[in-house]
């Protein structure tokens, strides 16, 4: 939904509307730019995002720190358990335990 938002707004809700009819359990969602250390051209901001609001999907997990996402855009997804991620490969080196 992030790579193609387009084509996400045209049949991205509905085919996920769809999977998630009759599921009775807690579902989420995941959106991302690609794997962070190889992905390494991304957009400032999510481009499918807000859409999500109309969907029956109650948690929505998104990364922040490789995007530097303005978190502000998660309110226009009231109702919705968000779940942020905040990691960096920036800031990969080995800990060693005391």
């Amino acid at each position: 939904m992030q790579a193609q938002p387009e084509k996400a707004r045209q049949f991205g809700v509905k085919a996920l509307n769809r999977a998630l009819d009759g599921v009775l359990g807690v579902t989420a969602i995941h959106l991302c730019f690609g794997y962070a250390a190889l992905v390494h051209e991304r957009p400032s901001g999510y481009s499918f995002l807000p859409e999500l609001a109309e969907c029956p999907v109650q948690q929505i997990s998104i990364e922040t720190a490789q995007s530097s996402l303005d978190c502000s855009v998660l309110l226009k997804l009231p109702g919705k358990t968000i779940i942020l991620a905040c990691w960096t490969f920036q800031l990969m080196r080995s800990k060693h335990p005391k």
